[in-house]
């Protein structure tokens, strides 16, 4: 490779590392709410709000991959790791869009007894940008969770993990309906999770 293509290489990793889409969801953490005003300023249309459902569908693929190759040793068979892993990205693909746009549905009719004046497409992309930003730490305790196979460990980063996406959700969600505030709504989700985990054990 010359060195004016390693030039241009560089450049163009740059420019979609600190310019693109990758750089949105770095720079959201230094502020989610300023985060989603550059999401809604950029006018955001129904079809790259689509995109954004299977940029999460994919995430979600991704995310329980480690898992089921560390916990399932089927996986390690060419065959079944084929028709596993292609039978689940399928399914990722086709249903989670589906179920993402109902849940959004779900989530802009509970906002309208308390006189939101957001549109819903802007409950949609609060909940698509949130999730999407959450991504990165998702993927991370997904790896943790499959590298270290220890109950109390695993345990923390699950409520770690719902900490951290019930804060982004809440931050972002409440700013898009102008709420005074998302505490109540992270309280709310946080203690759902404890309810639910506590049923479960």
């Amino acid at each position: 490779m010359s060195i004016l293509n390693k030039i241009s290489f560089k450049n163009f990793y740059l420019q979609f590392v600190f310019k693109g889409f990758i750089a949105d969801i770095l720079l959201a953490y230094k502020g989610l709410r300023v985060s989603f005003d550059r999401q809604l300023y950029n006018n955001t249309n129904e079809s790259r709000l689509l995109a954004y459902s299977f940029f999460i569908s994919i995430i979600l693929f991704l995310q329980r991959l480690p898992s089921r190759v560390s916990q399932n040793p089927q996986y390690f068979d060419e065959i079944n790791l084929n028709d596993e892993i292609g039978i689940d990205l399928f399914s990722s693909i086709f249903f989670v869009p589906i179920f993402l746009y109902i849940i959004s549905f779900i989530l802009h009719i509970c906002c309208l007894p308390f006189r939101t004046n957001a549109r819903y497409s802007e409950t949609r992309l609060a909940f698509f940008w949130s999730t999407i930003v959450y991504s990165p730490i998702l993927l991370l305790i997904s790896i943790l969770e499959a590298v270290f196979l220890n109950f109390w460990l695993n345990l923390f980063l699950n409520f770690f993990s719902i900490f951290c996406y019930a804060w982004i959700f809440s931050s972002i969600f409440c700013w898009a309906h102008k709420f005074s505030s998302n505490l109540y709504l992270f309280l709310l989700l946080i203690t759902l999770y404890l309810f639910f985990t506590l049923l479960n054990m």
